[in-house]
């Protein structure tokens, strides 16, 4: 399936973003995507990923913030997802004996899960130091 015919909800650039993509936080590492994907929905990262999985060789990778160092979160030659459209915070306040979570998008920052949780007396049981990572990228290295 060629990537440029998927219907999607959000967009895939072939070209105007691969740069902004091809750098890591430390910048050593510059690897060129052949395609940077913005997806507005879960269901578009599993198309994205059935299609590219057609191709046994094509290098697929999640970009949050942009804090990944060693080239993590780039894919050369491959397709990159941008995770920072993906956004969204639900928290979910358990009854008696019941626990609390929060459902989290891959595009959300910890500070914004910590104001979100914190608006309603809670707060997350562990985060990073810096809050200005998105929750996505840190759990996918």
């Amino acid at each position: 399936t060629c990537l440029s015919a998927l219907e999607l909800e959000g967009v895939i650039s072939f070209d105007k973003f691969l740069p902004s993509v091809a750098e890591d936080f430390g910048n050593v590492y510059h690897h060129i995507p052949a395609a940077v994907v913005f997806p507005a929905s879960v269901q578009d990262v599993a198309k994205v990923i059935r299609a590219a999985s057609e191709s046994p060789d094509v290098i697929v990778a999640a970009r949050g913030n942009g804090h990944s160092i060693n080239g993590q979160a780039q894919a050369l030659n491959g397709i990159v997802f941008d995770m920072s459209t993906l956004k969204g915070i639900d928290v979910h306040v358990g009854g008696t004996g019941e626990g609390c979570y929060a459902d989290v998008r891959g595009g959300e920052l910890w500070i914004d899960l910590l104001q979100a949780t914190l608006s309603m007396g809670l707060a997350p049981r562990s985060w990073t130091d810096y809050l200005y990572l998105s929750i996505g990228g840190t759990l996918q290295n």
